[in-house]
């Protein structure tokens, strides 16, 4: 209801047709980057969005990974709503995206693989040796990324609730 006033219900609709459009399987993705190049990791980040993704792909990896939050696409919709909402669309959920990590050498291919089936890819940052963690780029540097207590939208949730 507060959506709907804050954004009309045209937005509403086309946020719920999200699930279908462009929908939440990442399989096709995943199948076009094997294909493309060398994928050392894959991750589909639900709850607890991006941020908790990539701390769960850092402490899995044992590496750190630098990331850039400026080259995270996030789609003019969910841009729109979360800013509405007052909420960090890269600590909500996200299905329908995939995280994956790819050598060096094969990351141009993947994207272009991605991108030529019309799906949206972006290197956001580097991993890198070190203690399992997770760094974002700021103005005054890498700066560590603290894991997101709770999913955003739950966090919304449990507010409105």
């Amino acid at each position: 209801v507060e959506l709907t006033r804050l954004l009309g219900p045209e937005t509403v609709e086309q946020a719920r047709a999200f699930l279908y459009d462009p929908g939440i399987s990442v399989v096709p993705d995943a199948r076009i980057a094997l294909a493309a190049g060398k994928v050392t990791a894959m991750h589909d980040p639900t709850e607890g969005g991006l941020i908790t993704a990539l701390w769960e792909l850092a402490q899995a990896a044992g590496r750190r990974l630098v990331i850039d939050p400026a080259t995270v696409p996030v789609p003019g919709l969910s841009q729109r709503i979360c800013s509405a909402m007052n909420i960090d669309p890269l600590a909500t959920i996200a299905s329908g995206a995939l995280l994956l990590t790819v050598a060096p050498g094969d990351a141009a291919a993947v994207r272009n693989a991605l991108a030529a089936a019309g799906i949206v890819c972006a290197d956001i940052g580097a991993v890198e040796e070190g203690p399992a963690g997770l760094e974002r780029i700021t103005g005054r540097g890498p700066q560590r990324w603290p894991v997101p207590e709770r999913d955003e939208l739950a966090r919304l949730l449990e507010r409105k609730g």
